[in-house]
C-alpha cells in the first residue's frame, strides 16, 4: 500500500538550470538509487503510468535531463519529450512547445508536465492521477512554492523594475495569500497536471499573456501566475505537497513527510546553497546601496 503522506515529486525549482557541471544532477541519481535500495524492491515492476495519462517534459538537452533518467529507471518509457529543436532555450518557449503539441495531436485525457532538470521521484508516479482526483476538485493542478517569484518585494528593493509588473505580481501575490494556507501559497509553474482540453485552453491565454511583466520577457512564470489568478478555481495549487513538494526556500519542519535519505542526500546541501544564494543577493544590493550612501554622507558634512 502507498504511503499517501510522502509527495510524489520533490520540486528543487532552479536548481537544474545552474547544474552546469553536473554536480546536482549526481546527487539526485545518487539520492534516487538509495531510496530504491532502501526500500527494496524494483520500482519498474510496480511504476506503471494509467492509460488516461500522458507525461510530458520539455528541454533541448542532447543528453537525458535529470526526469528522463528517472523515468527510465522506473521502467517508463513511453512519455513525450518537446523541444528537442529548439537551438536556445527560454523558460517562455515551454507553453508554446506545449500549446502546439497539445493543438496537433490527440492523446490521453490528462497530462502531468514537470520541468526537466530538477524533479525528483522516489516513490511510485503511477498513482499521480488517483491522488489528483481523490483530493482536488480543479481542472489543472499546479506546484505551490513558499517564496514568491517574481517577487514584488525584491523587484522595488532592485528599483530596476517597471512599476506596472510590480504592482501587477503585487496583485497575483495578494490573491494568493487570500486563496491558499501558508507556508506554500504561491504559484509555481514548474509541475501541473490536469485535463487536456483544459490545460490547451489556458495555454492558448497563456500565449496571448506573453510579455506581461516587463523585465520577465522570457520567463513563463508570469503568464501562468496571471492565468491562475483569471481562472481560478478551475487552476488551483498543492499547497499542502499532496503530490508535488517544492524544496526551495523550505525549513525541514515544512517539507512534508519527506524520506530520511531525500534529507541526507539532497536537502541539507540544496539548503546551503541556497542560503549562499540569498547572501550573494543581499551582498549584492549592498555593493549597490554603498556608493549612494557615501555621496549622500559627503554631501551633508563636507561639501556644506
Amino acid at each position: 500500500m502507498e504511503n499517501e503522506h510522502i509527495p510524489l515529486f520533490y520540486h528543487f525549482a532552479g536548481r537544474g538550470k545552474r547544474d552546469r557541471r553536473g554536480k546536482w544532477t549526481r546527487v539526485f541519481q545518487r539520492t534516487f538509487t538509495s531510496r530504491v535500495s532502501h526500500l527494496k524492491k524494483d520500482f519498474s515492476s510496480e511504476c506503471l503510468i494509467p492509460d488516461n495519462l500522458e507525461i510530458i517534459i520539455c528541454h533541448n538537452h542532447p543528453t537525458d535531463s535529470l526526469v528522463d533518467w528517472n523515468l527510465k529507471q522506473l521502467g517508463i518509457s513511453n512519455y513525450k519529450r518537446l523541444g528537442e529543436k529548439i537551438t536556445q532555450w527560454k523558460n517562455i518557449y515551454k507553453p508554446r512547445e506545449l500549446y502546439e503539441y497539445l493543438l496537433n495531436q490527440d492523446g490521453p485525457e490528462y497530462i502531468l508536465h514537470l520541468d526537466a532538470d530538477d524533479v525528483l521521484m522516489t516513490e511510485n508516479p503511477g498513482q499521480v492521477l488517483d491522488r489528483y482526483l481523490k483530493y482536488f476538485d480543479c481542472e489543472i493542478l499546479f506546484n505551490a512554492q513558499k517564496t514568491s517569484y517574481p517577487s514584488s518585494k525584491v523587484m522595488t528593493m532592485q528599483g530596476a523594475y517597471d512599476s506596472i509588473a510590480v504592482e501587477r505580481i503585487r496583485r497575483m501575490e495578494k490573491f494568493e495569500e487570500e486563496k491558499y494556507g501558508m507556508p506554500c501559497c504561491y504559484f509555481n509553474g514548474g509541475c501541473f497536471i490536469g485535463r487536456r482540453t483544459s490545460v490547451l485552453e489556458i495555454l492558448k491565454e497563456v500565449l496571448e499573456l506573453e510579455g506581461y511583466l516587463y523585465g520577465f520577457e522570457h520567463c513563463d512564470q508570469g503568464p501562468l501566475r496571471e492565468a491562475h489568478r483569471r481562472f481560478y478555481p478551475r487552476i488551483q495549487i498543492d499547497d499542502q505537497s499532496r503530490i508535488f513538494q517544492i524544496m526551495f526556500d523550505t525549513r525541514f519542519s515544512e517539507i512534508k513527510s519527506a524520506p530520511p535519505l531525500l534529507v541526507k542526500e539532497c536537502v541539507i546541501p540544496y539548503l546551503y546553497e541556497s542560503i549562499n544564494s540569498i547572501l550573494w543577493i543581499i551582498r549584492n544590493y549592498i555593493s549597490r546601496l554603498t556608493p549612494r550612501i557615501i555621496k549622500q554622507w559627503v554631501r551633508q558634512h563636507l561639501l556644506k
